[in-house]
């Protein structure tokens, strides 16, 4: 171990006296610009924290977060800051204090817990870095596990690793840096760098060179690499390494090679290829006289002479793994096999044995091998919920009320235990989020309104003319943003989504070229001809106008934003594409291929020396993604092939409908119903697209988009749509379930009676009631005796809401309701009162003579009862 210590500091002066501080001097300026802030006693500690430069020393997200909880959280933030530079306290307890702190802050601003908050330990350390140099180190999570490898020792859980660290960084100091290390450093500090008496810069600069930054370029390749294949075939690919390592017992040795070229993912044993991925096919080695039905093969030459099948399918390496097993068991005890060739990948090799480790480059599932279209397949039921579901049952049965537990049941949150609060504060802060919506439909709700229409745009100004635009509808802003949510995973496999997306690389781009333009300088690409193709201008819209530079054409077609990132998420580098062929099928439009590939190259070129703004960063730190945006991009088919194969591990979307029947379905949905269909998502197997009849666009639902709706079957509309439903919906019934009266209702502590009255008897006799004399569609539910909490409760029911719908159920029959009733709830007018002499006119041989003993009946008005007179009324109702 002192070796290798030893070892490090003499490369690291080797370093140094080649190529001096350099890159890594702004370390050294900044502290000494800016050591001992932020100040805490500063009277606007914003504007204190935001003049402060931290450089790319803390990701551009923590210090925005920062930023922004400093801006609309002052004197909270300051607090925390307090905590975390009180040297009174043991280190990790401030940690921990300061990190739990503001996120309880962020949380009050940004509920979406989606969203990190990004007070990690490197950011806390870069903090107290800052505010007392001398005593704290910086801190990168990358290079402290590695020089824990290198002194083989175990690094410390979250949390601990900072303290760990410090002590180790303290200890190299004190026993390996020498007077010769220190005096090359301060020949070649900067004039304004700082004099770090206590080396503790100089450390990190050790660790994060020699550990760190020689590796980190390779990461960073081999992480963009992944991105040409697919997740599955990525996930699959990895399974069978990781079966092939524990079924045979495989070992990081020499004679191993894990190569990243010709575009492949190929594992080797000596120079025998044994299992490679490229182009989206697998070919694998098998014992010689293997064979495949179907598939094209070919044999090594020497030793064993064994068989390479190729370009197969997942599944079918799968059915044949015993014989791939079998023949790189084979070349393990073939010592003549043995000699490795000199284009090993190193990150490769590690990610390959090291699944925490390969976790940094691609989110790899751990479950047991199985092939790619059968793992779509069993990902979605991790929810338990089928994606078109409608609850339905007559009024009060807790249809509505349980939608909030379906949808957060799929947003996999555990609503088991939870209290109502606790599920309707979790519901509300995912409906704020836009992962829920909840609508209701009615008659005036028509296709425009929940898939798109044309409708009127307000003017910009005074003056100007209404302007009719293409709108999406509730349906297709759900859709668009379970499809963010599946290029959101895409994303995530590259991990500089934590330093920048593409919509940051193009807005800095577009400055950039609307500067020059102004200039007078307009930028120049080549083709992939190597012809120029200039920009000639930067439209209202943000899109691109380029043209051939010596074109004498003065307008021409824009290259739109949504475009380009197609092209960017597809391919690496513009080396990539060979022809334009591949340029037409990624953006799926036919012109302008040429100015694509240009302006596609010029963003790459840019991308380069692209630091992103930190400013940018605090604004989108709190700031949901705009939705205008994301629709757009949706519009544009940005998210398409995300879509295809991320739906089924993406976050989930969950559009509510409230009384589904009460709107005219067939017409709402239009022919998106076949789209609805489980096995029509985007996606499946049977994924089907059509054409929205305004926009011209294509569309296709996204597999993460689950649909709720409920239906009061009471409704007399009710009959013509569940032939039509029935087919794309599953319908779970929700019958009255008196029981939960007695359990979960207001008078659950008395057992769920008031005054004698047994609430759930009472209900129970009149449903049998009601589904005698009509259907088990027209009972009552039990939510209108849950809220019931005394006499007065139970009266004012009765008169404002069973009364009224038993009279609409029976059409103001008062016979059959007062079968339902009793003759107690009834009043009936005196036979004085009923003389009919003068009260009919005369018609014909018609006469009202034998009216006169006819009886007229009322429902009472319950609230004029008294107590004794209303439970003996109910008594009476339950034959007591």
């Amino acid at each position: 171990m002192v070796d290798s210590i030893t070892t490090l500091i003499e490369k690291y002066k080797s370093h140094l006296q080649e190529n001096t501080l350099a890159e890594e001097s702004y370390k050294w300026s900044l502290v000494n610009q800016f050591k001992g802030r932020p100040n805490l006693d500063a009277p606007d500690i914003y504007e204190e924290i935001k003049s402060i430069n931290y450089g790319n020393l803390i990701f551009h997200n923590g210090i925005g977060v920062i930023r922004h909880l400093a801006k609309d959280r002052p004197e909270q933030t300051r607090s925390c800051l307090k905590v975390l530079f009180n040297e009174e306290l043991p280190l990790e307890e401030r940690l921990s204090r300061y990190s739990t702190e503001t996120l309880k802050i962020y949380r009050e601003l940004q509920p979406n817990e989606k969203h990190s908050h990004h007070q990690d330990e490197r950011t806390m350390a870069t903090l107290l870095a800052f505010h007392n140099p001398d005593k704290y180190p910086f801190y990168k999570d990358t290079f402290y596990q590695k020089y824990c490898k290198l002194l083989g020792i175990k690094p410390k859980p979250p949390g601990e690793k900072y303290p760990h660290y410090l002590e180790l960084v303290n200890k190299l100091i004190k026993e390996n840096i020498d007077a010769e290390l220190i005096a090359l450093v301060n020949h070649l500090l900067p004039a304004d760098g700082y004099p770090d008496p206590q080396h503790k810069i100089l450390a990190q600069d050790i660790l994060y060179r020699m550990l760190d930054k020689s590796i980190e370029e390779a990461e960073r390749e081999f992480r963009n690499y992944l991105k040409k294949f697919s997740p599955s075939d990525l996930t699959f690919y990895f399974e069978t390494l990781d079966q092939l390592t524990e079924d045979l017992g495989i070992t990081d040795t020499p004679n191993l090679v894990f190569s990243t070229k010709s575009g492949q993912l190929s594992f080797h044993i000596g120079r025998r290829y044994c299992l490679v991925l490229g182009n989206g096919q697998f070919s694998f080695i098998a014992p010689e006289g293997y064979e495949v039905p179907g598939a094209d093969s070919s044999y090594f030459s020497g030793g064993k002479n064994p068989v390479w099948i190729k370009d197969t399918s997942a599944a079918t390496v799968l059915q044949h793994y015993p014989a791939l097993k079998e023949a790189v068991s084979n070349e393990q005890h073939d010592k003549k096999s043995a000699k490795p060739k000199e284009y090993d990948n190193p990150v490769f090799r590690k990610a390959a044995f090291d699944k925490a480790y390969r976790a940094n480059f691609y989110d790899f599932t751990t479950e047991e091998m199985i092939p790619a279209p059968d793992k779509k397949e069993a990902i979605l039921p991790q929810h338990n919920q089928p994606l078109n579901q409608i609850l339905f049952g007559p009024p009060g049965t807790g249809k509505t009320y349980h939608t909030v537990n379906k949808a957060l049941a799929i947003c996999g949150f555990p609503v088991e235990g939870k209290t109502r609060i606790e599920l309707k504060n979790e519901f509300d802060k995912k409906v704020a989020a836009g992962q829920i919506v909840f609508t209701t439909f009615h008659q005036s709700m028509s296709y425009e309104d929940f898939i798109e229409g044309i409708k009127p745009v307000t003017p910009k100004k005074e003056g100007d003319s209404i302007n009719y635009e293409v709108i999406g509808g509730i349906f297709k802003k759900a859709c668009a943003l379970a499809a963010q949510n599946c290029y959101q995973v895409f994303a995530n496999q590259d991990h500089s989504i934590d330093e920048y997306t593409f919509d940051d690389l193009y807005d800095a781009f577009i400055s950039d070229v609307q500067s020059k333009i102004s200039q007078g300088i307009k930028p120049i690409f080549k083709s992939i001809r190597g012809s120029d193709i200039e920009i000639k201008e930067i439209n209202s819209n943000n899109s691109i106008i380029a043209r051939h530079k010596e074109s004498i054409a003065t307008s021409s077609a824009p290259l739109r934003k949504e475009h380009l990132q197609k092209l960017y998420d597809k391919f690496n580098s513009a080396s990539e594409i060979n022809d334009l062929q591949q340029i037409m099928d990624t953006v799926q439009i036919s012109i302008r291929l040429t100015e694509f590939y240009a302006v596609f190259k010029g963003i790459k070129e840019f991308e380069t020396n692209f630091q992103p703004d930190a400013a940018l960063a605090e604004e989108k730190a709190i700031v949901n993604f705009n939705d205008e945006e994301i629709e757009k991009k949706f519009n544009s088919g940005v998210y398409t092939e995300a879509i295809k194969s991320h739906s089924f591990e993406a976050e989930p979307v969950i559009i509510i409908i409230d009384e589904i029947n009460r709107g005219n379905v067939s017409q709402i949905f239009g022919e998106l119903i076949t789209l609805v269909e489980e096995d029509k998502r985007l996606g499946k197997d049977e994924a089907l697209q059509i054409t929205l009849p305004y926009s011209k666009e294509k569309f296709g639902v996204p597999a993460n988009l689950f649909i709720i709706g409920t239906m009061n079957t009471a409704d007399r509309s009710v009959e013509a749509l569940d032939t039509a439903l029935r087919r794309r919906f599953s319908f779970e019934e929700m019958p009255p379930r008196p029981e939960l009266i007695t359990t979960e209702g207001k008078l659950s502590a008395e057992g769920g009676e008031v005054a004698g009255i047994h609430l759930a008897d009472l209900l129970h006799t009149i449903n049998k009631r009601i589904e005698k004399l009509l259907d088990k569609d027209h009972l009552i539910g039990h939510s209108f005796f849950m809220g019931v909490h005394n006499l007065a409760g139970l009266k004012a029911v009765f008169q404002n809401k069973i009364n009224p719908l038993l009279q609409e159920y029976f059409f103001g029959d008062f016979g059959k309701i007062g079968l339902v009733l009793g003759k107690a709830f009834f009043e009936k007018e005196a036979l004085q009162y009923q003389v009919t002499d003068n009260l009919f006119a005369e018609f014909e041989d018609y006469g009202s003579s034998d009216l006169s003993s006819r009886p007229v009946y009322r429902l009472t008005n319950l609230l004029h009862l008294s107590d004794a007179e209303f439970i003996s009324a109910v008594n009476a109702l339950l034959r007591k």
